[in-house]
């Protein structure tokens, strides 16, 4: 699927409100880096071949050891240049503290694939038994680390552009998280669709519309975009 500039900066944005950040390097550039365990190494190949098939300028490498608290992990990790002003991209993703927010500018332009690219980092769909035996499903964005004012700006973005009804919920230590019910996660499910072709089959337990227990990363991707 052919982008334009313009909707692959708008897509890039998405990468940046999930786990990927702006990473400056000894030229002053910015690139867009993103960094997995290797259990999401699949994950982090499509990004690689996404940004390629982009024609942004990327580099890589897989499969190298870390020290955490936790002991060691295996990683993978991709980077792609912005085409854009470094310092007013800068601005449009970061506070004057460095800390990632939801400002006006990217609320008016991010467009779906870059919702797709925040929902596979961020998203979880989960999938449950309640205590009367009916199966219930619902979604939510981690935005624990954005500012109750971007939960906001967030929430209007979905109403407005796409007519999702999202709620803002109250996690522990006082942060936010976005919040789909079923009905209007079946709405961002129908936005997205046209795109899950395109997606790792791997990731596709993000998208378990089956009403199913558990993560289905071995159902065919067909037969999850057919369903209903």
């Amino acid at each position: 699927m052919k982008f334009s500039k313009k909707e692959i900066h708008y897509a890039l944005m998405g990468n940046l409100l999930g786990d990927a950040y702006l990473r400056k390097n000894i030229n002053t550039q910015h690139w867009v880096e993103s960094v997995h365990t290797n259990n999401q190494r699949d994950y982090v190949m499509w990004l690689k071949e996404l940004y390629e098939n982009w024609e942004l300028k990327t580099t890589s490498r897989f499969d190298f050891t870390r020290k955490t608290s936790y002991g060691y992990f295996t990683y993978s990790q991709v980077s792609c240049k912005l085409q854009t002003n470094r310092h007013v991209e800068h601005n449009r993703l970061y506070n004057d503290k460095g800390v990632k927010y939801f400002s006006k500018y990217v609320g008016n332009r991010i467009n779906i694939f870059g919702l797709l690219l925040w929902w596979l980092d961020d998203g979880s769909l989960t999938v449950h038994k309640k205590s009367n035996g009916s199966i219930s499903r619902h979604g939510s964005l981690s935005t624990h680390n954005f500012d109750y004012e971007s939960q906001i700006r967030i929430q209007k973005m979905f109403k407005e552009r796409f007519n999702i009804d999202v709620k803002i919920y109250k996690a522990k230590k006082g942060t936010f998280y976005i919040y789909f019910n079923a009905t209007n996660f079946r709405k961002f499910f129908d936005l997205l669709r046209p795109y899950l072709h395109m997606i790792p089959t791997s990731m596709m337990y993000k998208f378990n519309m089956q009403y199913t227990e558990n993560r289905l990363k071995l159902l065919s991707l067909h037969h999850l975009i057919q369903f209903y």
